[in-house]
């Protein structure tokens, strides 16, 4: 028996979960990233990094929708 199935779907089952895996790291290095800049509201920063990977947003777009939602510290 072959360990690879000759229509690809083996391979392709491995490809969603390793992508599903990347996700998960990344959702959670997201989150880190939120607290440390103080954002309020983690939904917020993870649909804008969606929007950034999936090429809709620049990274300097980005910066300015993260600018958005950071509390403003007093001086």
């Amino acid at each position: 028996m072959e360990p690879f199935l000759s229509d690809g779907s083996l391979l392709a089952l491995e490809s969603e979960i390793k992508e599903a895996q990347l996700k998960a790291r990344g959702t959670k290095y997201l989150n880190v990233l939120s607290r440390l800049e103080g954002l309020p509201d983690f939904e917020v920063a993870k649909v804008n990094f969606n929007r950034f990977v999936n090429g809709e947003l620049t990274l300097k777009e980005l910066d300015r929708e993260i600018d958005k939602h950071v509390p403003k510290k007093s001086e």
